[in-house]
């Protein structure tokens, strides 16, 4: 783990199921397992939660992705000295084969200026239709070189959809793929995780996680990840975190691995509580045949249980001195800091939200990024204190927390795809406890420009947002249009703020 420049040697768990015991039958039930079955009654989008329409609209030419600069400053980035056009980026982008956008039509440009380093970045959106819905594929480069830095793709759900590649050449796409574009890291990594699709998923491809390794040990948080799109082969995700001049914890006189193992176990508790759990419909149950003429499986009631409870914050154990490490580092301040945020219009509200743990536990906010279903979900989770990190936590572990709170249900998991300002909003409002408002019917009204373009489902959000500050009632709500981490930020700052006073 990193502290600063320097790698300190941590015992980290490994993410597993989830159980609990039934206080009344002694058994030992997989949550993890019932949480799957459960999913597997309900449609993509089904009862219960919000439904996020898979085939949004796609953002307009010139559509504005970082409401931080105006549309005039955004030209004036474009033409800085040593800036490429448009035109002039997307042509060495599709010079880059395996990023298939030969099948992608560009649909805009965004470019974003730090003003603290000068660095141009600049993000392509691309996107084609096919029978299940949109595509898109975000691809970010450096302004001025054409560098490429990250690529995001959103793909639509479809329950026959069949892989023409398969895990293992997928591999070996990605790790030649890596070579080429950043082999100097790659020589220093190795493959950390690997996450297969599957006819069940609700991504399009395959996963692969490499990350950096020094006296046999892992850093998680530099890494390099890449997914490979199962369907044609080309490069779906691309991430890299990285830092240089890093110095490493000598590895002598560690804890081994069982005396790690007393010391993790040991800072549980056993505890007897309600829980809210899912539960099979059976004859048993008096309602069951009304709750399964409505296509319903199973409900959530109360069992009596015991389930291990942990240390509020507890990371890890320390491999040197055998103390549990809590994700503060131990000290006080529990509150988020990053490194990317030197001139960005949200700055404020991003850094308000981060002295108080609520935000995106990684050194870089990335604010100008196209928000995922995952971004606004771990955003959520970490009001309830909850901080995911994709480095070190599988993403199963940040579900099924949200999965707890009512973000949302298995079936609307797609963490991948990204969200729309209108489906930011819808979400966050749910999460208030707004949604049987929100869904009366000719009562709304608001002031937006584009108040005819609302979508009638989002009207009542749309209104809401306004109403109690969560979007500023001036100019557009731009329901259609990709949010970004910043403005869902922005939009839970404002809602907290007013919760406040």
């Amino acid at each position: 783990m990193l502290e600063g420049s320097r790698a300190v040697l941590r015992y980290l768990p490994e993410s597993g199921d989830a159980y609990y015991v039934d206080a009344q039958t002694g058994a030992l039930v997989n949550l993890t397992e019932l949480y799957k079955e459960v999913s597997k009654n309900y449609a993509a989008g089904g009862e219960n939660g919000v439904a996020f329409d898979s085939a949004a609209q796609a953002p307009a030419e010139g559509a504005e992705e970082d409401r931080g600069l105006s549309q005039a400053e955004l030209e004036g980035v474009a033409k800085l000295e040593g800036v490429l056009s448009k035109e002039a980026l997307d042509k060495a982008l599709r010079e880059i084969t395996q990023l298939g956008l030969d099948r992608y039509a560009l649909t805009s440009a965004s470019y974003s200026l730090d003003r603290e380093t000068d660095d141009v970045t600049v993000s392509l959106l691309y996107t084609r239709r096919d029978d299940d819905g949109f595509w898109r594929r975000t691809v970010s480069c450096d302004g001025r070189t054409g560098a490429l830095l990250s690529v995001y793709t959103s793909a639509p759900y479809a329950e026959e959809r069949t892989a023409a590649v398969g895990q293992e050449e997928a591999g070996e796409i990605a790790e030649a793929f890596l070579a080429e574009l950043w082999g100097d890291e790659l020589a220093d990594c190795a493959l950390y995780d690997s996450t297969p699709w599957t006819p069940e998923s609700y991504r399009a491809s395959h996963g692969f996680t490499y990350v950096r390794q020094a006296n046999g040990y892992f850093l998680p948080e530099n890494s390099l990840r890449v997914s490979v799109d199962v369907t044609d082969g080309s490069i779906s995700t691309l991430e890299r975190y990285w830092t240089e001049d890093v110095v490493f914890d000598n590895p002598e006189g560690i804890l081994n691995r069982a005396q790690a193992l007393d010391v993790w176990l040991g800072h549980y508790d056993v505890a007897l509580a309600y829980r809210y759990v899912p539960v099979k419909l059976d004859a048993s149950f008096a309602e069951s045949p009304y709750l399964q003429e409505l296509g319903h499986a199973y409900f959530f009631a109360l069992k009596l249980s015991y389930a291990l409870e942990e240390e509020s914050g507890a990371w890890g154990v320390d491999a040197k001195t055998g103390e549990i490490v809590c994700r503060n580092g131990g000290q006080e301040d529990s509150g988020l800091t990053y490194d990317d945020l030197e001139g960005h219009w949200a700055r404020a509200q991003i850094e308000a939200l981060a002295q108080y743990g609520i935000g995106w536990a990684q050194a870089s906010c990335q604010p100008r990024k196209a928000l995922t279903q995952l971004d606004l979900v771990a955003l959520l989770a970490s009001t309830d204190g909850y901080r995911y990190s994709p480095e070190t936590e599988e993403a199963d572990d940040l579900y099924r927390y949200a999965y707890g709170m009512g973000i949302l249900t298995p079936a609307q998991r797609e963490e991948d795809r990204e969200l729309t300002r209108g489906e930011t909003v819808e979400l966050l409002l749910h999460c208030a406890g707004y949604d049987g408002v929100a869904s009366l019917q000719g009562i709304f009204i608001c002031s937006f420009g584009d108040r005819e373009e609302i979508p009638e489902r989002l009207l009542g959000y749309a209104a809401l947002a306004q109403g109690l500050g969560v979007v500023s009632g001036e100019g557009d709500f731009a329901a259609g249009r990709t949010a970004t981490r910043a403005e869902a930020a922005v939009m839970l700052y404002n809602y907290m703020s007013r919760q406040g006073k």
